[in-house]
């Protein structure tokens, strides 16, 4: 390899593993709010809804 191929592959490679590296970050701020009220069915057949473990 030559060394300005090197550089390049390198340079590319930061830049591939930063936007790897913050892009869960990003997406964790958009879905930080309230979470939606649901119920469940328990495996003891009990009906559990979120807002009672609030």
């Amino acid at each position: 390899m030559t060394q300005p191929f090197r550089h390049l592959l390198l340079a590319l490679l930061t830049i591939l593993a930063v936007g790897l590296t913050t892009s869960p970050a990003l997406h964790a701020a958009v879905l930080q709010g309230k979470a939606p009220d649901f119920t469940l069915r328990s495996n003891s057949g009990k009906n559990i809804k979120l807002s009672e473990y609030r």
